[in-house]
């Protein structure tokens, strides 16, 4: 073991993120501690599946949240793809002087912003 180590590290740099041989920290089973301004869905999703732990038992429990952190890590990233989406339609006026183009630009940002905003609903797990 000793050895494999002396050799990871003899391999140089190494990308951000690999570690060589070792233990490595099992992820958190649990899902993050609400905050106090947070909305009643967020707050009492983390009691309400706690509370149903015993019954679940381990490895159900342990998917339910694995499930739900994920489902947040993909809703974050939607919410910013479609941020960028909306910026990526920006145009200086000078580039466009022609007004039937304007229009159209102006349309697709509108049903661009709105995905936005929908996908920032998805982000908010409810609003009180």
């Amino acid at each position: 073991s000793s050895s494999s180590t002396s050799t990871w590290a003899a391999m140089g740099p190494h990308p951000t993120g690999l570690v060589g041989p070792g233990p490595v920290a099992a992820p958190s089973v649990d899902l993050a501690e609400p905050l106090p301004d947070d909305c009643h869905l967020k707050r009492d999703l983390k009691r309400d599946l706690e509370a149903a732990r015993e019954t679940l038992g381990r490895d159900r429990y342990v998917e339910v949240c694995r499930r739900l952190r994920r489902s947040d890590d993909l809703v974050s990233a939607g919410c910013l793809e479609a941020a960028e989406a909306l910026a990526a339609l920006t145009m200086r006026k000078e580039d466009l002087r022609d007004r039937d183009k304007k229009e159209l630009l102006k349309a697709a940002k509108k049903v661009v912003r709105d995905v936005l905003l929908w996908r920032c609903c998805g982000n908010a797990l409810g609003l009180d």
